[in-house]
């Protein structure tokens, strides 16, 4: 469908990822277009459908459908050419910061069958570290997580009902799909 580009630089955070410099286009995205191409007025493609979300900008409920920029995508298929793996590491977690808490980022959720569930963390836990990295905010575990290759063990040092002590978690591969709450097989 056609579409208007609303703003570029946008942001946008799916499933405890911080996505970062895309294209907050206003167009009408079905279920299921995720990794939709989006082409340009010439017909050359100008991104993928990443997500969809309701638009601080537009009338309410107006969604936004952020696009990933094909120059994104570029080193993406560089490493896909090279033989590389496509897949991205993956916690299956939702993070909160509250300006309470001062340290850390603290797990409001932990989906089903995911790695965080099989390594015990729980809701109300907060992260303080992954491996050697201090976690002063949810976007810097999440972008380590991202960028850790699957089936890689990191330690998460976790304060729970005030003890400290630290949980070895086997990153997964993030799953293409979460539907309800878990991650599509």
């Amino acid at each position: 469908s056609p579409g208007i580009v609303k703003r570029r630089g946008a942001s946008l955070q799916l499933q405890g990822v911080s996505w970062d410099e895309l294209s907050a286009v206003s167009m009408n995205v079905w279920p299921g277009c995720a990794a939709a191409p989006v082409l340009d007025m010439k017909g050359r493609l100008a991104g993928i459908v990443l997500g969809v979300a309701t638009g601080p900008d537009g009338p309410a409920g107006e969604p936004d459908c952020y696009v990933l920029p094909v120059a994104q995508l570029l080193p993406i298929i560089e490493r896909l050419k090279r033989g590389e793996s496509r897949r991205l590491g993956w916690m299956g977690i939702w993070l909160s910061a509250r300006p309470e808490d001062r340290q850390g980022a603290r797990v409001l959720a932990v989906l089903e069958s995911s790695p965080a569930q099989a390594a015990g963390l729980r809701p109300g836990d907060v992260i303080l570290r992954v491996d050697e990295r201090v976690v002063d905010d949810p976007a810097v575990l999440a972008r380590y997580i991202v960028q850790t290759s699957p089936d890689r063990t990191v330690a998460v040092t976790v304060l729970r009902d005030g003890e400290v002590f630290e949980l070895p978690v086997e990153v997964g591969s993030r799953p293409l799909l979460i539907c309800c709450g878990a991650p599509w097989p």
